[in-house]
C-alpha cells in the first residue's frame, strides 16, 4: 500500500539537554506547551510527558521552528531518530515493485490533487514543472498529476493537464525529464469528469440527462460510452510515449466512471443501468 504521508510518533524517553517540556501535571495547562519550555537546544525531537503524553515529530518541528532551529539540522536529528527508532521508516523506504512490473524506490507517494497549473489550452506551466520537480527532489517514489484529460470536451476545471494531439511535446518532455529525477515516477490519474465537467468550458455529458438544481447535464449515448475504453487506451499510450511510468485511472469522487455506480446520475434502462 502506497502511503503518502507518515507521521512517526516518538518513542518514550527519559528527560535530557534536548527536551520539551510539558507543563507540570499540577500546573493547570497540562497537555500544553508552554512559552520558554524549549530547554537549551531547540532541535528537541520529543520527549516522555510527566502525564505520559507524547507530542509528535509535526510538533516538535513546528517549536523547533519557532525558537529559531535550523531547519536543516531539525531534519537531520529527526531522519536519523527515525532511522535508529522506528520500524516505520524502513518499511516506508523499501522498495515495491507494483502488479504492473514498475518498481518504485520507495513507500512514499504523492497523491494525485488537481492541481489546475496547466495554461488553460492543456499544455503544462513552468510552475507546474517546478511543482512536481521539487516533489522528486523532495524523496517521493511516485507522483500522481491529478485530473490529466483524454477528451478535452470533459475537464474537471480550467488548468487540467490534456494528453492529445495538440499536447505540446516540448512541455510535456520537460515536465516528465524534470519530474522523474533521483529515480522516481511520474504518472497521469487518467479523468473525465462527465456529468460534472466545468461548465463554463464544457458541454458536460453523463450517464443520464439531468436538469436538477446547481446540475445539468446531457446524457451519453451508446456509442459516447462505447469510445470510452478507447480514449483511455489512446491517452495511455500517449503517456507512455512521452515517458511516464504508468497511468491511474481516476474512477472515483463522483466523476465520470463512478456516476455509472451512482442511482444519482445513472438512470439508465440499457445495459449501462440498473441494479449493480
Amino acid at each position: 500500500m502506497l502511503i503518502g504521508l507518515a507521521i512517526a510518533e516518538a518513542d518514550r524517553l527519559s528527560y535530557s539537554r534536548e527536551r520539551i517540556r510539558f507543563g507540570e501535571r499540577n500546573s493547570g495547562n497540562r497537555g500544553f506547551v508552554q512559552p520558554g519550555d524549549v530547554d537549551l537546544n531547540p532541535l528537541a525531537l520529543c520527549c516522555e510527558a510527566p502525564s505520559n503524553d507524547r507530542i509528535t515529530f509535526a510538533a516538535a518541528s513546528q517549536l523547533a521552528s519557532a525558537h529559531g532551529a535550523d531547519p536543516r539540522r531539525r531534519s537531520e536529528s529527526m531522519e536519523s531518530y527515525m532511522a535508529a527508532h522506528s520500524d516505520s521508516f524502513h518499511v516506508l523506504q523499501g522498495p515495491l515493485e507494483l502488479p504492473c512490473g514498475a518498481i518504485l524506490k520507495n513507500r512514499l507517494a504523492k497523491a494525485p490533487m488537481s492541481d489546475s497549473l496547466a495554461n488553460g489550452a492543456g499544455d503544462p506551466t513552468e510552475a507546474q514543472i517546478r511543482l512536481y520537480e521539487r516533489w522528486a527532489v523532495g524523496g517521493v517514489a511516485v507522483s500522481f498529476i491529478g485530473e490529466v484529460q483524454g477528451d478535452p470536451r470533459f475537464p474537471e476545471r480550467p488548468g487540467n493537464l490534456v494528453l492529445g494531439a495538440r499536447t505540446d511535446q516540448k512541455m510535456i518532455g520537460s515536465l516528465v525529464s524534470r519530474a522523474t529525477i533521483a529515480g522516481a515516477h511520474l504518472w497521469p490519474q487518467l479523468g473525465h469528469a462527465g456529468a460534472l465537467s466545468h461548465l463554463p468550458i464544457s458541454q458536460p455529458k453523463g450517464p443520464s440527462a439531468l436538469d436538477i438544481e446547481g446540475l445539468q447535464c446531457a446524457g451519453m449515448s451508446i456509442d459516447d460510452i462505447r469510445e470510452l475504453p478507447a480514449m483511455y487506451a489512446r491517452t495511455a499510450l500517449l503517456a507512455k510515449t512521452a515517458g511516464f511510468g504508468g497511468v491511474l485511472i481516476h474512477a472515483g469522487h463522483g466523476f465520470l466512471l463512478s456516476q455509472f455506480l451512482s442511482p444519482l446520475f445513472n438512470r439508465r434502462n440499457d445495459g449501462y443501468g440498473g441494479s449493480i
